[in-house]
């Protein structure tokens, strides 16, 4: 099983990212846990549109090595 959610910079909370071009950026925290290993991956993205979205849970099922089984 994971948990997953996101997180924004509100109210500057969190730390500024800044881009490749050193300007400031609103970014997300997109957040998941895992209740069996325990194990958490934690990466900031830029947007929450669906190609980015869709990176990001690829990203996180390859860093667990599968997706979870009901």
């Amino acid at each position: 099983m994971l948990q997953i959610d996101f997180a924004g910079r509100k109210k500057a909370k969190h730390p500024i990212l800044l881009g490749d071009d050193r300007k400031e950026r609103d970014y997300d925290i997109f957040c998941t846990a895992s209740a069996k290993s325990r194990r958490i991956y934690v990466k900031a993205i830029e947007s929450r549109t669906k190609d980015v979205v869709l990176a990001v849970f690829i990203a996180m099922f390859d860093f667990y090595g599968s997706v979870p089984v009901n």
